[in-house]
């Protein structure tokens, strides 16, 4: 059965669920977002956590797919404490600093 099998599988459930924990086993390893944001267009509106090896660059990108939050352990919060999770800008995606980028004389 394929990710996206298992994703569909699971959407019939979605108005049981209040929350869906997608693991993250490396911080290299993508597929988690992939998958919050195949739950979210398939409907899921409840609670999507990230579990395990998200870096703090990643927490952006984790929020605009879809998740709530991030657990992260509390060696990785040691490493990185909530402030510097805090510190990360929501204000404009990379994609608009691309573009003002490019449009300067």
């Amino acid at each position: 059965m394929s990710l996206e099998d298992e994703i569909s599988e699971v959407a019939g459930h979605f108005d049981t669920l209040n929350l869906i924990v997608v693991p993250f086993p490396k911080s290299a390893d993508g597929r988690g977002f992939s998958i919050a944001r195949s739950l979210r267009e398939l409907g899921f509106s409840g609670y999507l956590r990230a579990r395990g090896h998200v870096l703090v660059d990643q927490f952006r990108a984790a929020l605009r797919c879809g998740f709530d939050d991030v657990e992260i352990s509390g060696e990785q919060a040691q490493r990185n404490p909530e402030a510097q999770w805090r510190a990360v800008p929501f204000d404009q995606s990379y994609q608009t600093r691309i573009t003002n980028r490019d449009a300067r004389p």
